[in-house]
């Protein structure tokens, strides 16, 4: 009978890297360390007793059995890799803090079949060149580029107010236009090394209902946004990070309710230049509220911001801007979804990156973009391998003052729409192909039409 319990306890302990998943190392170590008082107790009986049989082992057998399991149990407590909190991480050692390095490396491809993009990785319908153009009648650019992919670091400890943690992620989606990286240092780098300089993409602390930090804006609907291979995905929706401070109160069988003032940006331009008497006196309000169904869910947005100049010599213009946005996520059939969006408002210029404008003074007086957007998704899944996602987005802008400031070459519409197929043959790995066709037509009637293909390989980790 001895013979058998000792078997079972040393084929418990060869087990116990294959069941690491199953539960903490702690556990693990605790159930060892029984273990090995039941073969100390035996180990003193028959000692005792000087007891020999054949079904049990000699006290001398005993003591090395005993010697072994010791060994295995101080290993496992050196090696010993404790599962965190969150999904995929690991616990720092010695504290209740969990940590997980994620994110992916990408390989993107593309080929314009129409024109050629304002931006060498990304769709820009916005700033599309026009068919009457030089760049609008240039057609087969062919493309690929990594810079999209990206790193970042989550960590997370548990205390009284609920879990403390913290984010912080890069991508290298560097943009021309700076003193240390203009267009021609982009022409260059890609004829070389293809080297891009890491960009802050998120930086914050979470505490209990609060945030701390960088992150999407919370006048930004994130998980309404159709899946696209491209970079910028569809336009007519917030689109933008930034410093916030920001309450999420959730509200039992009612919603959440989050309250949040956000880094202010007055981008008031003059023939087309920025102004260097921009100035901002309050941050930005957004007020959202958040509700999930079985059928799915949905969320409104309010935005309260200003546009002020401020030349500390007597100018101090200031004008208030707005905006109203609605998401929904509906599910249909199987694990397929549809998405809507809807975004209105005065002076969302930096707020939806298919703006060409927020405001410009005229005089003495600040005049702002009013405009509307609409977008429509639906992810249809095929398979756990399979999916595909359909995408469409229209933005049209109003032909009031800014309009007639801004002249023929102001964007009245943007329609664009995306079309994909993603394979995933192994877990976190990716394989895409997509079209992409998009057009912006201006108030003088002229169009700039994209038309891209592209694929992609992204492994996540």
């Amino acid at each position: 009978m001895k013979m058998t319990r000792l078997s079972l306890l040393l084929l418990a302990a060869g087990c116990l890297n294959g069941t690491a998943q199953a539960q903490t190392s702690d556990q693990r170590i605790q159930n060892l360390e029984k273990q090995v008082q039941q073969l100390m107790q035996e180990l003193q009986t028959l000692k005792a007793t000087n007891q020999k049989s054949p079904d049990s082992a000699a006290p001398a057998e005993l003591a090395r059995e005993v010697k072994d399991l010791r060994q295995q149990v101080e290993l496992n407590q050196k090696e010993a890799v404790v599962l965190g909190d969150m999904p995929g991480s690991m616990r720092l050692p010695g504290s209740d803090t969990s940590f997980k390095v994620y994110g992916f490396a990408e390989l993107q491809a593309w080929r314009d079949s129409k024109s050629t993009t304002a931006y060498d990785f990304s769709s820009a319908t916005a700033f599309q060149p026009l068919g009457n153009s030089a760049d609008g009648r240039r057609t087969g650019n062919f493309k690929m580029g990594a810079r999209t992919s990206r790193l970042g670091v989550e960590v997370s400890t548990p205390t009284d107010l609920g879990a403390l943690g913290a984010k912080v992620e890069f991508d290298f989606a560097t943009e021309a236009g700076t003193t240390l990286d203009t267009t021609a240092d982009q022409a260059s780098r890609q004829a070389w090394t293809n080297s891009y300089r890491p960009r802050l993409r998120h930086a914050y602390v979470n505490l209990g209902s609060w945030t701390f930090g960088q992150t999407w804006s919370s006048f930004m609907d994130l998980d309404t946004l159709p899946e696209t291979l491209d970079f910028n995905g569809l336009p007519a929706a917030p689109f933008v990070r930034q410093p916030m401070v920001r309450y999420a109160h959730p509200m039992k069988d009612v919603g959440t309710l989050s309250v949040a003032l956000e880094n202010p940006v007055s981008f008031v331009t003059q023939d087309q230049a920025p102004l260097a008497s921009n100035f901002d006196k309050r941050p930005d309000l957004i007020v959202r509220f958040d509700k999930a169904h079985d059928w799915g869910q949905w969320n409104a947005r309010v935005l309260s911001t200003e546009y002020r100049l401020n030349d500390g010599e007597g100018l101090n213009l200031n004008k208030q801007g707005w905006g109203l946005a609605v998401g929904a996520m509906l599910k249909t059939v199987g694990d397929d979804f549809l998405t809507l969006q809807y975004t209105t408002g005065k002076g969302l210029g930096r707020y939806n990156i298919s703006f060409t404008e927020a405001a410009v003074r005229d005089g003495n007086r600040i005049v702002l973009e009013e405009g509307n957007g609409l977008l429509v998704g639906y992810q249809r899944k095929f398979s756990a391998e399979w999916r595909s996602n359909i995408g469409y987005a229209l933005q049209k802008n109003k032909d009031g003052d800014l309009a007639g400031l801004l002249g023929s070459g102001y964007n009245r519409k943007l329609q664009q729409l995306h079309l994909n197929a993603i394979h995933t043959p192994y877990k976190n790995l990716d394989l895409g192909i997509e079209y992409l066709w998009g057009q912006r037509e201006t108030f003088g009637g002229d169009k700039g039409t994209l038309s891209r293909l592209m694929g992609s390989a992204k492994y996540a980790f």
